[in-house]
């Protein structure tokens, strides 16, 4: 069954609950690397690692079936963009706003993503990716976003 009525979405949130900034619940909050890495692309092998970019993101989903890969060398050098199970991404253009969790084991870099690490403590990824989702903060990142031919969040 589908419940076509979203009133509840209107609701405001209630005073007892405590505000909080992306930042203060990130163990981790930084763009993936940004800029053209071409040349470090590599076919699929025992030792390329994937890069997943802002198009892989589709929706709520990854999609893998278009993923590059690029040299390990590569890789190793940007530490900042390297991404773990759990991590939360963030297309910055595109579809921009839109959060996924990247659920996989396998080694990645993120190229001009917004890379989201949690400390599990404080917040629930699941519930992070939702709110991140919801109108009320799509709407706020479409405020943020800027660009002259595309938008794209910074």
């Amino acid at each position: 069954m589908v419940i076509e009525n979203r009133s509840y979405l209107k609701k405001t949130v209630p005073i007892s609950w405590e505000k909080r900034t992306l930042q203060s619940v990130c163990i981790k909050l930084v763009v993936g690397y940004v800029g053209t890495c071409e040349s470090y692309y590599t076919e699929k092998t025992s030792d390329s690692v994937m890069m997943i970019r802002t198009g892989d993101i589709k929706g709520s989903n990854i999609d893998f079936q278009n993923v590059r890969y690029i040299q390990r060398e590569f890789h190793e050098k940007n530490k900042k963009s390297q991404l773990k199970k759990g991590d939360i991404l963030i297309a910055r253009h595109g579809s921009s706003g839109h959060a996924v969790i990247y659920d996989s084991t396998l080694e990645a870099n993120a190229l001009n993503i917004v890379i989201v690490r949690i400390n599990p403590e404080v917040i629930d990824r699941r519930y992070l990716v939702y709110l991140l989702d919801s109108e009320m903060i799509q709407k706020q990142i479409q405020e943020l976003s800027a660009g002259s031919t595309q938008n794209v969040l910074n």
